[in-house]
């Protein structure tokens, strides 16, 4: 008889499987929670309208995109567009081009717009980059309908959440139709293209350009490192490592450049300076609209601010206590909009970010770095929506969507076009220049061009060579 001391055979036995139970139950729950199976359609009709939907969105936020700016002004360039990646683009080769850092970091996707707008005449490009900009807008609009299916199933909040990539207000500022910073599109991009699980081979192709593009163009992408780990030991089949592989590759070559030029840093925000910020920049202005922010300023100062943050923590915290299997989701999109803001506070370039002093409360200075913590926390109050939609029926159901819509309605109001205008508008046709430059260059051949002036401000200005307009 043995003693009774001793553990039992069963017990010698199950100890050492134990642990590995408890990692592939926990890997199942985060494989459920935070990567979950987007299911196409099996039917055939029901593809087609997904398909026909689907497309819709994309249509849709790329035309209201576009249309941020008045018809007129799309035929302008932006800053980096014109003296950073066309120029470089018209006078180098592609091969050298493309690889080059700008502002101490790769910058490969406004590379590859400005190689493939040289294929047109050149009197084009303002238009070209434009329009390849709202695409990326409409893109990333569509991966939130299609990649955001299985965390968000009701088509009316994913609808919502869509429509927001298009009205957000840092969108209609600097960041507006314009290719060199439609990378922080492609990182919010990025975010649902890594934690969407699409079943078949081809379908994850188009994620994992996009983690690509988004890694190669900004290293903030860093950020999105936990999703991608995660993603790598939680998932099991090679397929649905593909995304995170692909951005492990782009990342490692964007760290590589990083490390290996040196770029302009400003100074570090105090932690109280980054915390109001994000209450002012991120958090109310996307409740509110920047429009609604400064009024917020003006009525109640930095008070007025705190207390629409706590009101929208008070709402999160709410969400987060209902949201049941999404409550890992609502985390993590939360933290990812924290983290993005705070990494870029601390790595801004050029100045201090947030700014502070008289320029506290101006929400036009760096208004992209407010473009992906936004969105990120719009999904955040999206999936705490989500959670009350089983919840909440009849009247009570249709007052929760009003309030759900506010946020993007007053964005919409003050920030489609905002208050102050759109940057370019002020600028000069791009292509009545060029005109101008070939009449000249037509009159005489080895004539110097003048400096081509481009938005947002005349001392920015591409330099073209006769070769660049003529056919000769």
């Amino acid at each position: 008889m043995s003693s009774p001391d001793a553990p039992s055979s069963t017990a010698v036995e199950d100890s050492p499987s134990q642990p590995l139970q408890g990692w592939a139950r926990l890997r199942e729950l985060l494989a459920d929670r935070v990567y979950p199976v987007n299911a196409p359609p099996t039917q055939r009709r029901d593809r087609a309208l997904r398909y026909l939907v689907g497309g819709a969105v994309f249509l849709v936020a790329s035309v209201a995109t576009l249309l941020r700016l008045p018809v007129s002004r799309l035929d302008t360039l932006w800053a980096e567009d014109g003296t950073a990646f066309l120029q470089t683009a018209l006078h180098s080769p592609a091969t050298w081009t493309i690889q080059q850092p700008h502002a101490g970091y790769l910058q490969v996707f406004p590379r590859t717009v400005a190689e493939l707008v040289t294929l047109l005449p050149v009197s084009a490009a303002g238009v070209a980059f434009s329009v390849v900009a709202a695409l990326v807008v409409g893109l990333t609009a569509w991966t939130v309908w299609e990649f955001g299916a299985a965390h968000l199933p009701s088509p009316w909040l994913r609808g919502l959440l869509a429509t927001a990539v298009v009205v957000i207000p840092a969108g209609g500022l600097e960041a507006v139709d314009n290719a060199a910073n439609s990378h922080w599109f492609l990182m919010y991009a990025a975010f649902w293209s890594l934690v969407a699980r699409r079943p078949g081979a081809g379908r994850q192709v188009l994620p994992v350009v996009i983690v690509v593009f988004a890694a190669l163009s900004d290293p903030l992408s860093i950020v999105l490192a936990p999703l991608v780990l995660g993603r790598l030991l939680v998932l099991r089949g090679m397929r649905d490592r593909w995304v995170a592989i692909g951005y492990v590759v782009a990342i490692a070559a964007q760290l590589h450049a990083v490390f290996s030029v040196e770029r302009p840093t400003g100074q570090t925000a105090t932690t109280r300076e980054i915390a109001f910020g994000y209450a002012l920049r991120v958090v109310t202005s996307s409740l509110t609209g920047n429009g609604g922010a400064r009024r917020t300023v003006d009525a109640a100062g930095s008070t007025g601010v705190w207390l629409v943050a706590g009101l929208g923590l008070v709402c999160l915290l709410a969400g987060w206590l209902l949201a049941g299997r999404l409550r890992l989701f609502l985390a993590a999109s939360a933290v990812a909009s924290v983290a993005f803001f705070a990494v870029e506070c601390v790595f801004a370039l050029g100045g201090q970010y947030p700014p502070a002093g008289d320029l506290e409360a101006d929400l036009t200075v760096g208004s992209r770095y407010t473009i992906v913590p936004a969105l990120l926390l719009l999904t955040a109050f999206g999936v705490a929506a989500q959670a009350l939609v089983p919840r909440v029926t009849g009247r009570w159901a249709k007052a929760g969507a009003v309030v759900v819509a506010i946020p993007l309605v007053l964005c919409a109001a003050y920030d489609y076009r905002p208050e102050s205008g759109p940057l370019r508008t002020e600028m000069p046709s791009w292509s009545s220049e060029v005109e101008q430059i070939e009449e000249q260059c037509t009159a005489s051949p080895t004539a110097t061009p003048d400096p081509v002036p481009i938005a947002p401000v005349e001392t920015w200005t591409v330099a073209l060579l006769c070769s660049d307009v003529t056919d000769g």
